[in-house]
């Protein structure tokens, strides 16, 4: 769990639940694993701040399983294909389990887990998010890494992480002032005005090359939710 920490200083938590008592819960947990918790009654809400680029993960909470699920897994995934989804249920069946798993989710809590249990959920959570982004960031779209040079992707791939200007200037050692030509040069490549935008773009191509890439390599087995809920 140290090395854990180390690297998900900013990650966040985003909580979408209309229950105070799991929203209040589910947030201690989050600060005792040092992420930050966002927390929502109403999924609109969320939608509305949710930022993909951020590290993190979500706790999508749901009386049942059912096509109001169905509908909000899917308007999360299509923003972020790799989004580590954890669904918080208090009835589920077996079939229960495999739908959300076709569907993208990541793990299964059932309303009253312990404490230790949630921040273990989080935990595992932050750590498949952290290889995902790794895996994504590393290999840019082709049709973006083709048009720059190796500094401007490397760069790139900062950016699409989220890192500050001052965090970027330590991970790559370069001066702010070099980091803000470059960006105006990757920017004028790709064809693009400002960070959002080279976002979309790269998510955009992602997604078409999301068969080639293997989005679905960062999910975990069906069987490995078993055990979680077993």
């Amino acid at each position: 769990m140290d090395g854990l920490k180390r690297k998900i200083l900013r990650s966040i938590v985003y909580i979408v639940s209309p229950s105070c008592e799991l929203l209040e819960s589910v947030a201690i947990a989050a600060k005792e694993s040092q992420v930050i918790p966002l927390a929502y009654e109403e999924f609109e809400r969320f939608a509305e701040f949710f930022d993909e680029m951020s590290p993190g993960c979500i706790l999508l909470a749901t009386a049942k399983y059912d096509s109001v699920a169905i509908e909000q897994l899917s308007r999360i995934f299509s923003r972020s294909p790799s989004a580590q989804v954890v669904l918080v249920l208090s009835i589920w069946s077996m079939a229960d389990i495999v739908r959300a798993v076709q569907q993208g989710v990541s793990d299964l809590l059932s309303d009253g887990e312990s404490f230790e249990k949630i921040v273990g959920v989080i935990g595992r959570a932050i750590e498949r998010d952290n290889v995902c982004r790794s895996r994504i960031t590393n290999d840019l779209p082709h049709r973006i890494r083709d048009q720059l040079d190796d500094h401007e992707a490397k760069l790139l791939s900062q950016i699409i992480q989220g890192r500050t200007t001052k965090q970027i200037v330590k991970e790559l050692a370069l001066s702010a002032r070099t980091i803000h030509y470059r960006k105006k040069s990757i920017y004028s490549k790709i064809g693009v005005q400002d960070r959002n935008e080279a976002i979309e773009v790269c998510r955009q191509h992602r997604k078409a090359e999301a068969s080639l890439n293997g989005w679905h390599a960062c999910l975990p087995m069906e069987s490995k939710l078993r055990e979680n809920v077993g």
